[in-house]
């Protein structure tokens, strides 16, 4: 036999964890089934939320859903942008492209090619049918 003294949380820890163990046997199994599915129903039941000033139905499942998506979605965008957007600077001062830009143009010349010059054909275009309507205008 020990001389040891037990602490008395140690007995209050234990009686605690004796009486909740046996409370949850009390209970009757249709009683607990039904408390189960209740609370299971009214967390999967949607409600109204409101968000940004309008309505949604939306369960709190549903809400714990969208919100983890939320982070996930945009601690992955903060990644992204910041890697495409990463600032480096050559040895005279003059900005450099990152490697993630140089890519993203690489594999995109033909198309920002294109683009940038839709803007110049399109104003030449503008120009000359402008110049061409007022110079019909004059031969009236």
């Amino acid at each position: 036999m020990s001389n040891d003294i037990v602490p008395m949380k140690s007995i209050q820890d234990s009686i605690r964890d004796k009486i909740k163990g046996e409370f949850v046997n009390l209970i009757p199994d249709d009683a607990w089934n039904a408390m189960v599915a209740g609370v299971v129903k009214e967390f999967t039941t949607p409600v109204r939320v409101t968000r940004d000033g309008s309505y949604i139905e939306q369960s709190p499942i549903q809400g714990l859903i969208r919100d983890e998506f939320t982070t996930l979605a945009r601690a992955h965008l903060k990644t992204e942008l910041d890697r495409l957007a990463a600032n480096h600077w050559g040895a005279m001062g003059q900005q450099v492209a990152s490697d993630a830009i140089k890519k993203l143009i690489e594999d995109n010349y033909a198309d920002i090619l294109a683009s940038v010059q839709a803007g110049s054909v399109q104003y030449a275009v503008m120009m000359a049918t402008n110049n061409m309507r007022n110079a019909m205008q004059n031969i009236r």
